[in-house]
């Protein structure tokens, strides 16, 4: 299996209430990619928080890319992405959507919203670092990887 390595750090913010989702998307980078820092929220407020350099985050940088769940309480991915589209400094941020939801109406209210992607969430850990190496290579690298072998 080929593992890349970024040759700039790329900051990803990953926001899931699960933490078995947070754990195996942690992996799943840790095996696919070096030059990452994974961020993540546990809930939608931690996720503004940091997108909004508040409450704690004051220094934290503008994410690459956020990976976001739809389903989550209080505040969801929907009511993320609604509230970020006013955010000038995060237009530039691809929004991929990540949820066990395979409606067809769901992808294109969140693309609608202005998600970059919608992708149910993978079966399998293999499936996942595919997906992973996908988001990785479409909207953070622009020629700026190396491949390796692991």
């Amino acid at each position: 299996m080929s593992k890349y390595k970024l040759n700039a750090t790329v900051d990803i913010l990953l926001v899931d209430d699960d933490p078995d989702d947070l754990w195996l998307m942690k992996r799943a980078f840790d095996r696919v990619v070096h030059g990452h820092t994974l961020h993540c929220a546990g809930c939608g407020e931690t996720a503004m928080s940091f997108l909004n350099k508040q409450s704690g985050h004051e220094n934290a940088p503008t994410p690459n890319l956020v990976i976001l769940d739809l389903n989550m309480p209080r505040m969801s991915g929907f009511d993320i992405l609604k509230a970020t589209q006013t955010i000038v400094s995060l237009k530039p941020v691809p929004f991929v959507v990540l949820t066990t939801c395979t409606d067809p109406n769901t992808a294109e209210s969140v693309l609608e919203l202005g998600a970059a992607a919608f992708h149910s969430k993978p079966g399998s850990v293999l499936k996942l670092e595919q997906l992973v190496r996908h988001m990785l290579m479409r909207w953070c690298c622009s020629g700026s990887v190396q491949a390796e072998t692991a």
